[in-house]
């Protein structure tokens, strides 16, 4: 009895140490990166097959998003329909995008927003609240590559003045990452001429830049 146990305890310990072989973060020697401006994030515990990308997240994205806008349309029943659970996810999909992939689907749903402006087409005014939806969703994010997008979306005039001064406030209380690289970018960002020729972002732009310094540096929490 004990020695077949003996043996099949050894094969047990055997595959599980090689399962934790082909494991490429079951390491100590494996160490993770800060996150840079164009690459999503990998935070610690992020299931395997997200880490690798094995499932179009882009996709799933844009499903969210435009169920979401969906749901905007008859706002009585979005508590039965849980779409601020959806939107949590549509966050949370969005912080495990790359710079490229938020880009891409921002234009999918902007092009499809201007696409007709009449505001007694169900249609489009789905595709505005879609559009919304996910410009909100970004914002939300905060991380290194949501930040950088919503930056490129007010300098290509898509989001602009007091709509954009709202965003990059919220933005910045989201910013889960506040790398060296990324307090540039912001600093760079909010002392552009650009930036300070617009009314209501100018301001909110510096007053949100000395917040992040201040919580990221001073406060560090």
């Amino acid at each position: 009895m004990t020695g077949p146990n003996k043996v099949r305890s050894r094969r047990s310990v055997d595959q599980h140490h090689h399962h934790e072989l082909d494991y490429p973060y079951h390491t100590e020697e494996y160490h993770q990166d800060l996150p840079n401006l164009s690459d999503a994030p990998l935070p610690p515990f992020l299931p395997y097959p997200l880490a690798q990308n094995d499932f179009s997240q882009v996709k799933q994205a844009v499903e969210v998003a435009k169920k979401i806008g969906e749901e905007l349309q008859e706002p009585n029943k979005m508590p039965e329909h849980r779409t601020l659970s959806r939107f949590s996810v549509l966050t949370r999909l969005v912080r495990v995008l790359t710079q490229n992939q938020i880009i891409d689907i921002g234009k999918i749903l902007y092009t499809a927003a201007l696409a007709g402006h009449d505001p007694h087409n169900i249609e489009h005014t789905k595709n505005n609240a879609t559009w919304k939806v996910y410009r909100d969703a970004v914002a939300e994010a905060g991380t290194p590559a949501s930040f950088v997008v919503l930056t490129k979306w007010i300098e290509e005039k898509k989001v602009r003045y007091n709509e954009a001064a709202v965003l990059i406030a919220r933005q910045v209380k989201a910013i889960r990452y506040p790398t060296k690289e990324l307090m540039e970018k912001f600093f760079e960002f909010a002392t552009s001429d650009f930036v300070m020729k617009q009314e209501y972002l100018n301001s909110t732009a510096i007053d949100s830049l000395c917040s992040f310094l201040g919580y990221s540096q001073v406060g560090f929490r």
